[in-house]
């Protein structure tokens, strides 16, 4: 969702939030998760060696003005 359309979606909730306030929450937020995946690094490196290997594409294209679509794809693989 674009910053005026979650502004918008919070509004209809009660939330007043100004598009700025939007981007910095936005971007506390990939901070944290950076965090979050630095600090479980290793817990992941032996999921993925427990599981034989695996591999997670995300996608995430979309045209000018237009919605965004993600999409995940996940392979399990035995080496």
């Amino acid at each position: 969702m674009k910053r005026h359309e979650i502004r918008a979606f919070l509004r209809v909730k009660g939330i007043a939030l100004s598009t700025g306030t939007i981007s910095n929450r936005s971007l506390d937020y990939l901070l944290l998760f950076k965090q979050l995946h630095e600090a479980k690094t290793a817990e992941i490196k032996a999921l993925i060696e427990r599981k034989c290997g695996m591999i997670l594409h995300m996608d995430g294209t979309h045209r000018s003005g237009g919605r965004v679509v993600f999409v995940l794809q996940e392979v399990e693989t035995a080496t």
